[in-house]
């Protein structure tokens, strides 16, 4: 990217005990010189390693659940006109980068631009059904851009919205301790988002429904043995997040 674009363009993400990934993200992004980091209370070497490539690193002082919340806080620091949101375990590609390069550079570039994804799994490249699509807004104008929601947040952007098609990286989990680590995370969250208790019947079930789906209807099985691990979590984890909210134990009433 261009030299008058790149300087006007900020790289943001929120990270917690990202060490392992942290030196290939900044060996693969030097692009521009403006990182920003939230520090989401890490106990290794994140801060750290962000410091030492010259990222400024906002460290967390609330703890908090919502995701947009954190985002907001990294978004308000920002003084680029342009932001890149990015994961730890995410890669732009030369592909990628040239495409909003281009955009950029139209004579009527967009408020904000989607980009679809490329997911790894347990350092395998997947090619299921329930792999493939549009991540969402992840590059924007700044003060045309807010992030809504506690979990699965979402960009709003102010203007147009534009595609690139060649993909983002998602590295993924590297291994299965890590996606269930996540997964209890987005559970926790997730339920206090269900609007009633679920019946029996529906945590029996959903579970079964949701593997099946992704493995027979969106064709996890090509996917091999690193389709089936992630069939079989998404059964956990649909059953955990059942579980959970139908065994809350109500509050004691008032006498």
């Amino acid at each position: 990217m261009k030299n008058s674009l790149y300087e006007q363009l900020t790289i943001a993400l929120i990270a917690r005990n990202e060490a392992a990934m942290l030196p290939d993200f900044f060996k693969r992004h030097t692009f521009t010189p403006h990182i920003v980091l939230y520090d989401d209370f890490s106990t290794d070497d994140t801060a750290a390693i962000a410091k030492a490539h010259g990222a400024t690193v906002i460290p967390a002082t609330i703890e908090s659940r919502d995701f947009s919340f954190k985002r907001n806080i990294i978004h308000k620091k920002i003084t680029t006109r342009w932001v890149l949101w990015l994961d730890a375990d995410e890669r732009i590609t030369t592909e990628a980068l040239r495409d909003l390069e281009a955009l950029l550079l139209s004579p009527s570039p967009p408020a904000g631009v989607r980009f679809r994804m490329q997911h790894y799994f347990l350092g395998q490249k997947m090619r299921g059904r329930h792999w493939l699509g549009w991540k969402g807004v992840r590059f924007a104008e700044v003060a045309a851009s807010q992030w809504v929601g506690a979990v699965h947040e979402k960009l709003e952007v102010d203007g147009k919205v534009a595609d690139v098609l060649p993909p983002l990286q998602h590295l993924g989990d590297l291994n299965y301790r890590e996606r269930a680590e996540k997964s209890l995370r987005y559970n926790l969250l997730e339920i206090e988002r269900m609007p009633k208790k679920p019946s029996f019947a529906a945590v029996l079930l959903r579970p079964v429904i949701a593997m099946l789906r992704y493995y027979l209807l969106n064709f996890g099985f090509i996917d091999g043995k690193a389709g089936l691990i992630f069939a079989l979590h998404i059964y956990v984890a649909f059953f955990q997040r059942y579980a959970m909210r139908y065994t809350e134990s109500p509050l004691p009433k008032a006498r």
